[in-house]
């Protein structure tokens, strides 16, 4: 195997069958290649060294244990990274990273190789960072990252975290759940919230242990560095008053925030198995691929509305009582559904032709303001 006929593989479209023959001879014992766990999470597996030049195949995988992470996931190469997407999808944030000494965020690290390995070393460089531009990139898709530039790629394998979430409350939601009261105002909290923020939480911290995690049941979680305001919002069952009374309307939802604005919204809906996901900058995406947002249609009878309130409203609120009264007398049909984050896919979708959230909390609102904002087409 030679770089040149990589590249070729590369270059005529066959990377991913080149890439499965390779694999295959890995896991039938037929090569001796070695994986590495790379303390940015993925196995690392080194197939041709050429002097300077390399080709690794990276993957990332529950199955294997990761290594301890040992630096913030920002980072850069001193070499143009020629990447290509075999499955899944990457996203990767670039940086705004300024030299300073006066206010610095962060220090700059640098990876020197040793005949016993990589060595972490500090450098003299301090800088002050900030989340820039985000790019999201599918299976089949090449890009070059260049020399220098620093950035955190992330496999978000369309909300792989609210997928373990949602095998938890699809598997246990339909029996029978233990219900309790959560605060004065009537609202409630399962099990299965709990059950289901667990692997949520645990992908989070075991992929960015220094990110902030506000957590719909067990509210903040502070990192173990300051990366740059980088916080998760997470509501692991958007949708507990339906599951408590056997209604099968529920979602699981997260949401990435930098520096207070959100730039990743995930919404996975466990019964049917479909995710929707946007990355700020690059669209958003649902189970048949890129969303362009909901169809117009004509509304000879009104449109059908959905409703949804903060939990500190009262029911003597003048507004919302008027608000309601005004939808109920000029809308087809206004539907309550106790899920906001399942009312916004919904709308999203087309299945409804308008949503109205009156002092809806944060993270109700996060997550799908992101993905509906990427999906509908400029005014």
């Amino acid at each position: 195997m030679r770089y040149r006929d990589v590249l070729d593989a590369l270059a005529g479209g066959d990377a991913r069958e080149w890439a499965l023959g390779v694999l295959g001879d890995i896991a039938v014992g037929g090569s001796q290649v070695r994986g590495v766990r790379h303390p940015l999470g993925f196995l690392c597996l080194p197939l041709v060294r050429e002097g300077d030049l390399g080709v690794c195949v990276h993957v990332w995988t529950a199955a294997a244990r990761r290594a301890r992470s040992t630096t913030s996931q920002v980072h850069c190469h001193s070499w143009d990274l020629v990447s290509h997407v075999l499955y899944g999808q990457v996203r990767n944030v670039h940086a705004v990273v300024t030299d300073t000494s006066r206010s610095p965020t962060h220090r700059v690290f640098e990876v020197v190789s040793t005949p016993s390995g990589d060595v972490v070393r500090p450098t003299p460089r301090t800088v002050a960072y900030a989340p820039g531009r985000a790019e999201l990139f599918g299976a089949g898709e090449t890009y070059t990252l260049a020399a220098g530039a620093f950035r955190s790629s992330v496999i978000p394998e369309d909300g792989e975290a609210a997928l373990s979430a949602g095998a938890v409350l699809r598997e246990s939601a339909p029996g029978a759940v233990a219900v309790h009261a959560k605060g004065g105002s009537g609202d409630v909290v399962t099990d299965l919230d709990l059950a289901a923020e667990k692997p949520i939480l645990d992908r989070i911290r075991a992929e960015f242990p220094s990110h902030r995690i506000v957590a719909e049941e067990s509210g903040a979680h502070d990192g173990d560095l300051a990366d740059g305001g980088w916080t998760w919002l997470v509501d692991p069952l958007d949708g507990t008053n339906n599951v408590a009374i056997g209604l099968p309307a529920y979602v699981v939802g997260l949401a990435l925030c930098a520096g207070g604005r959100p730039v990743l919204g995930v919404v996975h809906e466990p019964l049917s198995g479909r995710t929707w996901s946007a990355v700020a900058g690059a669209g958003a995406r649902g189970p048949a691929g890129p969303l362009t947002g909901p169809p117009r249609r004509e509304l000879p009878h009104g449109p059908v509305l959905t409703w949804t309130q903060g939990h500190g409203v009262s029911r003597r609120d003048p507004a919302a009582r008027s608000l309601k009264m005004t939808m109920d007398a000029r809308a087809r049909r206004v539907l309550q559904l106790w899920a906001p984050l399942l009312c916004w896919a919904m709308l999203a979708r087309g299945d409804i032709d308008g949503m109205i959230g009156y002092r809806a909390e944060g993270l109700d609102l996060v997550a799908e303001a992101r993905r509906l904002a990427s999906a509908l087409p400029p005014l």
